[in-house]
């Protein structure tokens, strides 16, 4: 595959790549607000630019994903042939299950523009490769994290593998309840209007199990990484101050 003329001849790729970044997360931050305060600005005129705005945040996410991905090949080859990384074979992986998500997006797009309804089975797919790929890279790197700790008694390190460790249970967790309740809901999912529904799970039944499972795994796997990434960054503390440093890392906890 031909690499862009864009990483060829952009000659700050440092800050391109931030942009890009910043590009993906800023679709992924929007989209994610938007399903949150949906239910209380709802009214027709934003109903009617559902599709449009989700086209384009899925457009932002494909394009800045191609480009990190093509950016990553150039930058691996340095270590690619790394025996105890197999980075070669964790890109190939990657990049397969990013073009199969590609493709499943587009096709979730033309279904609902075509018959304003898409099969569940694509719903399902996205998440199965999405959070599989995400629990045994997540388990691969904790396991790179206990090595290192092994030599090297640091508690910075042992905190990104204990919420390495977390976050892959999560993943494989809500894999898990994701596609349990999925199971029992109709086979397309059509366009309406109003507050999102939440699934109704039996009590006793394996998805109420897995739905409290997926709670206090999502909870903990959040904590342990904001704990790692607040021993990362503390000599901040003495460039911001601390109490502008501690406001800023209460962000995230608020937002969550």
């Amino acid at each position: 595959m031909r690499v862009p003329k864009i990483f060829s001849s952009f000659t700050h790729t440092d800050k391109l790549i931030f942009v890009l970044v910043l590009s993906v997360f800023g679709a992924v931050v929007i989209d994610t607000s938007f399903i949150k305060i949906y239910p209380f600005v709802f009214s027709p005129l934003i109903s009617d630019w559902n599709i449009i705005i989700f086209l384009c945040l899925g457009v932002i996410c494909i394009v800045g994903q191609f480009l990190i991905l093509e950016f990553i090949k150039r930058k691996i080859e340095t270590i690619r042939n790394n025996p105890e990384l197999h980075i070669n074979a964790i890109h190939k992986i990657v990049s397969v299950a990013q073009y199969a998500l590609m493709a499943l997006f587009i096709l979730c797009i033309i279904e609902m523009v075509t018959t304003s309804r898409y099969n569940v089975l694509i719903l399902l797919g996205s998440v199965f490769i999405s959070y599989s790929l995400s629990a045994c890279i997540l388990a691969f790197l904790s396991k790179l994290f206990f090595s290192w700790f092994r030599t090297d008694r640091n508690a910075l390190v042992f905190s990104y593998g204990l919420a390495s460790v977390l976050l892959a249970l999560n993943s494989a967790i809500t894999l898990s309840y994701v596609a349990v309740v999925l199971f029992d809901v109709p086979t397309y999912v059509r366009e309406h209007t109003g507050e999102t529904s939440v699934p109704f799970v039996i009590p006793g039944s394996m998805a109420f199990f897995l739905k409290d499972a997926f709670v206090i795994s999502s909870i903990a796997s959040f904590i342990m990484s904001w704990i790692a990434t607040v021993f990362l960054l503390r000599h901040y503390s003495r460039k911001l101050g601390s109490i502008r440093y501690w406001i800023i890392f209460t962000i995230p906890l608020a937002f969550f």
